[in-house]
């Protein structure tokens, strides 16, 4: 996902790439304008919105298991208005579901894993540890 200050700065890129020098100008002023005028109102329209409820999982984690509970009995209820049932089907395993499979971090660094792990390591960790010694 990208943050919108990124977006911002590919779109007025594009834009000075394709238009003629004597719009470029007006063209991404534009943009910027648009852009800025968006930023203002995503939290207007962000206050309205509806969040969804903390996973029921993680409630029974923080010592919270009455609420959990009430988590599950309103979705449970939602689903029940959605079937327009009186009961919820029992649940069952999903077909053609690939059972799970324990995969061992070695793994990870044999081929052809250790080609694809690789770029992710010298993305993330070599910076990190470029900052740490002060360099």
């Amino acid at each position: 996902m990208f943050s919108l200050g990124a977006v911002l700065a590919a779109v007025t890129t594009h834009i000075g790439e394709l238009s003629s020098a004597r719009l470029r100008g007006r063209y991404t002023s534009r943009a910027t304008t648009a852009a800025y005028a968006g930023f203002s109102v995503v939290p207007l329209i962000a206050r309205g919105r509806r969040y969804p409820p903390p996973s029921p999982r993680w409630l029974v984690s923080r010592s919270r298991p009455s609420l959990a509970r009430e988590v599950v009995a309103d979705a449970e209820e939602t689903a029940l208005e959605a079937i327009d049932g009186d009961r919820l089907p029992e649940p069952g395993p999903v077909p053609g579901e690939a059972p799970a499979e324990r995969v061992p971090v070695n793994a990870l660094l044999r081929r052809p894993m250790a080609g694809r792990v690789s770029p992710f390591v010298a993305i993330w960790f070599v910076p990190l540890r470029s900052r740490a010694s002060g360099s």
